[in-house]
This record gives C-alpha cells, sequence and structure tokens, in this order.
C-alpha cells in the first residue's frame, strides 16, 4: 500500500516539537471474510524488514533519504502512536454482516514526527511490511 506523506516544513517540524505528529495521510482499510469463529483482525508490523527503526526514537520507522531529524509515526484510530520497536499490533474488531460474512474498518495515520535530532531537509521514505491474521 503505498502512502504519500507529502511535504512538510522544517519551521512546523520545529514548531510542533518532538513526538509530535505533523501533516499525515489516513489510511482506511475496509475488510470482508467470510470466515467462521473469528472475532478480530490484527495487523503486525515488522519494521525491520523495512527501513528499520528510528534510532532516536525507536517508537517511529526510519526514513530513508537525505532528510534527518524526522521518522515516520503510525497512529491508530485514537490518535495514539503504535510503538513500532515494541511490536505493538493495531487491532480491529470484526462485524456480523450476516450471511456468514464479516467486515472490519481500519483506521490509521502515517504522519512525519520530528525524533528529537537536528532536522535536515530532503526526502523522508520509508518501508514498513506488515501482516495480517483473522483471530
Amino acid at each position: 500500500i503505498d502512502v504519500g506523506l507529502g511535504k512538510v516544513s522544517i519551521s512546523s517540524l520545529t514548531t510542533a516539537g518532538a513526538g509530535v505528529a505533523v501533516g499525515g495521510t489516513l489510511i482506511n482499510l475496509s475488510l470482508d471474510c467470510a470466515a467462521a469463529g473469528v472475532t478480530k483482525v490484527k495487523f503486525n508490523f515488522d519494521p525491520m524488514s523495512g527501513s528499520g527503526i528510528d534510532a532516536s526514537n525507536n517508537s517511529l520507522l526510519k526514513t530513508d533519504g537525505v532528510a534527518r531529524g524526522v521518522g515516520i509515526g503510525l497512529f491508530d484510530e485514537s490518535g495514539q502512536l503504535i510503538n513500532l520497536s515494541a511490536n505493538q499490533a493495531y487491532v480491529a474488531e470484526l462485524t456480523d454482516a450476516g450471511a456468514g460474512n464479516f467486515t472490519a474498518e481500519l483506521r490509521m495515520r502515517a504522519s512525519y514526527v520530528a525524533n528529537g535530532a537536528t532536522l535536515v531537509v530532503g526526502s523522508a521514505d520509508g518501508t514498513l511490511p506488515f501482516s495480517m491474521t483473522y483471530e
């Protein structure tokens, strides 16, 4: 899933301060399944198979590119940062849609987050593999 975060100014990152999301893109996924006996869907993230963990804030995804002082944060639907280094998962409850079908709505947000290091302008991309399981 390609998630574009757009451009963010250094001044907005500086004003927000370390650990605060700036800008961002909503990630909304609608899932349908026909599996009996399941109640939730779980997203597990594998940052080490992607860009890695940010060295200054291990809750963030490390960025590739020339930008420094910024990581990528993944937030749940209540705005809480998902701690990528702690193997924290995103879980959504399945809703019975009838006739043996179930649905789930996953609402997350990805944002640039200043990590506390000196900010340097440039591209800041990242890759975050994930797996999805029904439980």
